[in-house]
């Protein structure tokens, strides 16, 4: 692992894991992260809470665990209902922000969150959009797509947005459809 750039994070997927809910490998991560100094991130086999624990504990920087959220195995609002009374409010919306972060989904799938106002709390895919305004961006054929999705949400709770985005690694915008939101989804602020 010597030859490896110590400025790349890695990502260590379990193949054999994925999508079965047998818990993570701790024996191979341990092993990794005491042989590089990279950040770790690790994925399959996440069947619960604590092997999300156990694996921060082992020194992972993040945990892929799309099967688990896809599966209502790691469930979002419990949660928040778990931790609102020991996490502070800053400490909780880290933590809810941390996994969704690291949830993918298919191939080339991930999760964002923004805000009604539109304001981008977080997307993994395009970090620099952080913190940023949305209410200007829209795709080539006009759609002001952050602004839609804060208008469905706020008007109706759920819906759906066509709209144009490229798929990461790539520039080509291509016909993309929201996620349908949840009526009762976790709210972050």
């Amino acid at each position: 692992m010597e030859n490896i750039n110590k400025n790349i994070p890695l990502i260590i997927l379990d193949i054999s894991s994925v999508g079965t809910q047998k818990g993570i490998n701790r024996e191979l991560i341990k092993n990794i992260i005491d042989k590089t100094n990279n950040s770790i991130y690790i994925g399959g086999g996440i069947k619960d809470e604590n092997d999300l624990k156990d694996a921060y504990n082992l020194g992972a920087q993040g945990v892929l665990i799309a099967t688990a959220v896809h599966k209502g195995i790691l469930n979002l609002k419990e949660i928040i209902e778990k931790y609102k009374d020991k996490l502070s409010k800053d400490e909780l919306k880290k933590l809810l922000i941390d996994i969704v972060s690291e949830t993918r989904y298919g191939k080339s799938g991930y999760f964002w969150i923004n805000d009604t106002t539109p304001k981008m709390i977080m997307h993994p895919i395009k970090p620099s959009l952080n913190g940023k305004d949305l209410s200007g961006v829209k795709d080539p054929n006009g759609v002001y797509l952050f602004v839609e999705m804060a208008k469905i949400a706020s008007k109706n709770g759920e819906g759906i947005v066509e709209y144009h985005w490229p798929k990461p690694g790539s520039k080509k915008p291509i016909l993309k459809v929201s996620p349908d939101f949840e009526k009762n989804s976790p709210k972050l602020a």
